[in-house]
């Protein structure tokens, strides 16, 4: 039997065999592809709910009225069906699916198609076997092998099933003129066993027809026993609509071509490419939305954020996004993205660029590559998307998730270290580029400052022409007894900015984001 088929979880075997005669032996001639939607289905703390179900659904029926189970597209169906699966979302959508069909294929007058749902079966036989081949192959590469080559080929093959699948549903619904782009880890070429499949498309116009073929998209996944690739659409086209003009940071930086359908889909293709190479060549716009990303997501993903601090640790968020979002955004800021899609090339030509130092770059690949290794183990080991580890001082009893070994837990503690360091850089990156109060007030001409004294306090404020020409007003809040400042505030040509104490930073109070200061210095490259 089929490697993956052998995953079959005890309990499951278990109650399989504990079957009647009939039931168990019709089980047991299951199609393959039924066989793995049903592995799919039962790979979580269900999977006992739903075989038990379907043992007394199927000894409660007359054997003679089961359905051929080597004909995936009966024996499917009919799984579901005696399941009795109200409590159990992802089971029992079928008489939905199959109305929401006829809904789309009469709504697009495709009558050839109204009647060929046995296709969509067949289809998803398919789909399941593909799928099942190319995640077991991922299972097994390894820990010597390169977690970069799993993950490559990973995106082709899933690629070309989105391109597949995609090109299949727009076709049989009529729409033509698009284009197809591949965006997050489809876009940059770095997929997971179970990573949601992201794309948008690319219309000149919104129609019907653009959302009746990710519908339809999605009711085929759903028939593959694949829920958690419904992410698979999110890319709204509107974003990339009729102006072309590209509203979405992962769009802008990340997006691929995987198919332009027609004159009209090569026309949207190449205006998309041109508003982007547009918008990249915008330099004091792109440094300094390069600057805030290195800001808020190197924030967010330090090795001191919730995703690291307690017993379950996060791989992805807590470990792999920090090099993975700093490498991309810095990218961004010295123009270096168009490019360079994935982690590893981007790291190689900005060490070529002199923007990054070699052996920061070698400590970069080396925490990508653990946790990149150390999620392809994950996916696998749940069956699921889920990024959870422990270590093993961590673990109890009730605890049934992934474990780090011990040579792991070494490797994971060093990439902690070196992700702390990355972070403590991307902070002196940031602070260097900022706007500061006393870099605002170098050549500017201040008035002397009126200051009215308070119960508690006292405020100041002073009148001044910055070195620019600009007039700008700065107003302090000064407890008593004290002589810095807990709160500023500077007004420049009618704009109100915030300072934050300490760092004395100035940022805009309307969307929070900091002023742009470009400086050259790069803590990155030393």
């Amino acid at each position: 039997m089929d490697a993956h088929l052998d995953e079959w979880l005890p309990a499951v075997n278990k109650l399989v065999a504990g079957m009647p005669d009939a039931p168990r032996l019709w089980m047991e001639k299951l199609d393959r592809a039924t066989k793995l939607s049903l592995l799919h289905q039962v790979g979580d703390e269900k999977s006992t709910d739903i075989v038990q179900r379907i043992s007394d659904g199927l000894t409660k029926r007359d054997p003679a009225t089961y359905p051929d189970p080597t004909i995936d597209a009966v024996a499917w169906p009919f799984l579901l069906e005696v399941s009795r699966p109200d409590s159990i979302p992802q089971f029992g959508k079928l008489p939905g699916w199959i109305k929401q069909l006829r809904k789309i294929y009469a709504e697009a007058d495709v009558r050839a198609l109204e009647g060929d749902i046995g296709g969509f079966y067949r289809a998803a036989g398919r789909g399941r076997e593909h799928l099942a081949t190319v995640r077991s192959a991922a299972a097994a590469s390894g820990d010597e092998s390169e977690p970069r080559a799993v993950m490559s080929y990973l995106t082709t093959e899933l690629s070309s099933w989105l391109l597949t699948l995609y090109k299949g549903a727009a076709s049989s619904l009529g729409l033509t003129d698009y284009a197809l782009l591949a965006v997050g880890s489809v876009g940059r070429e770095e997929m997971f066993p179970r990573s949601d499949v992201d794309y948008t498309v690319l219309v000149a116009t919104l129609t019907d027809k653009v959302a009746a073929v990710d519908k339809l998209i999605a009711i085929q996944l759903e028939l593959m026993g694949e829920p958690g690739l419904d992410e698979i659409g999110k890319g709204d086209p509107s974003s990339v609509a009729k102006e072309h003009v590209v509203s979405k940071r992962d769009i802008l930086l990340d997006a691929r071509t995987l198919h332009a359908e027609g004159a009209g889909g090569q026309q949207l293709e190449q205006a998309y490419y041109a508003s982007r190479r547009k918008e990249m060549r915008n330099a004091p716009r792109r440094q300094e939305a390069a600057t805030a990303l290195i800001d808020t997501e190197g924030g967010k993903f330090a090795p001191t954020s919730e995703y690291l601090r307690g017993p379950d640790k996060d791989v992805k968020k807590g470990l792999l996004r920090l090099p993975t979002f700093v490498t991309r955004n810095l990218g961004f800021y010295f123009d270096r993205q168009i490019d360079q899609l994935n982690v590893w090339d981007r790291v190689k030509d900005l060490v070529e660029q002199r923007i990054l130092s070699q052996e920061l770059a070698d400590k970069m690949i080396e925490v990508v590559n653990f946790a990149s290794r150390l999620r392809i183990k994950l996916h696998s080991h749940y069956g699921a998307e889920n990024e959870v580890f422990r270590l093993r001082k961590d673990v109890d009893a009730k605890y049934r998730g992934y474990v780090l070994t011990e040579a792991e837990e070494a490797t994971f503690l060093r990439c902690v270290d070196i992700n702390t360091d990355l972070q403590a850089r991307s902070q002196r990156f940031t602070l260097a580029r900022s706007m500061t109060l006393p870099a605002l007030r170098v050549g500017a001409q201040e008035m002397p400052p009126v200051v009215v004294v308070g119960k508690d306090g006292m405020t100041r404020t002073t009148q001044m022409t910055l070195a620019d020409g600009r007039a700008a007003t700065l107003t302090e809040e000064i407890d008593t007894g004290e002589d810095v400042p807990w709160y500023s505030l500077i007004t420049i040509n009618g704009e109100k900015h915030a300072v934050e104490p300490g760092t004395q930073i100035v940022k805009r109070l309307t969307d929070g984001k900091r002023i742009f200061n470009p400086s050259l210095d790069n803590p990155f490259s030393a």
